[in-house]
């Protein structure tokens, strides 16, 4: 298998079907769908069994901790495919992008990040002040430290396996995990692109973000950029 799809889900039971039909219907590349949810009773996993494909293999992994960075990483560890992609169990509107992002690393690049600040990328429906730390956090990143996409905190993200096999990640909230991936293959000049996605704000079911809690962990990969590019001008390591 090519690719990989993780996703973690939690209580996603007003989602997840609609965001697999979607999967089955728009992405020709076949896949394993790696789905890992936190307990067993989670009635997220009586809809999944609703679900059939003739193109996806879905994978069912209980997370070894608990949260989303758990379940991401849980999602890596039983990973064997040669991409990866990071996917929201309440996406609707990036399964198009799919079997475009497989192509462009099919020709040799190790992480496809969609962004919504680019000509073709959208955001709707986020609450102000995560927009204005999404977009400004990416922006100084762009901008100042220049990293070289512009959107840093999109979690929907394609990796390479060899980008995954490079690192030990040391994330343990939310989707910061996806950015320490970024900028450490960054740092290892791995070869990085960006085309235009799509970020619509859930309607079904309770947001996993938690903007406070999280800030800081992100600021932390903020700093590491920025060290990052102290050892390119100066060549300290």
């Amino acid at each position: 298998m090519i690719l990989d799809i993780i996703m973690p889900v939690f209580h996603e039971e007003e989602n997840i079907l609609n965001t697999l039909n979607l999967l089955e219907k728009d992405v020709k590349t076949s896949s394993n769908i790696i789905i890992c949810y936190d307990y067993d009773s989670d009635p997220t996993l009586n809809e999944i069994k609703k679900f059939k494909s003739s193109k996806h293999k879905i994978i069912l992994v209980k997370n070894i901790g608990n949260g989303v960075a758990s379940a991401i990483k849980t999602g890596l560890k039983k990973s064997k495919s040669d991409f990866l992609i990071i996917y929201n169990a309440d996406d609707y509107h990036n399964s198009l992008l799919i079997d475009q992002m497989v192509s462009i690393g099919l020709k040799g690049y190790d992480i496809i990040a969609p962004s919504r600040y680019i000509k073709g990328g959208k955001s709707k429906g986020v609450r102000l002040s995560k927009s204005i730390v999404a977009y400004f956090g990416s922006w100084i990143c762009y901008y100042i430290l220049r990293f070289p996409i512009r959107d840093i905190t999109y979690c929907f993200r394609m990796f390479s396996k060899r980008v995954i096999e490079s690192f030990e990640v040391e994330s343990l909230d939310g989707f910061t995990i996806v950015m320490e991936y970024t900028v450490k293959a960054h740092r290892r000049n791995f070869n990085l692109v960006e085309l235009p996605g799509t970020h619509i704000e859930r309607t079904k079911g309770q947001s996993k973000f938690k903007l406070i809690k999280w800030l800081p962990k992100y600021f932390i990969w903020v700093i590491y950029l920025f060290n990052t590019n102290l050892k390119k001008i100066f060549g300290y390591d």
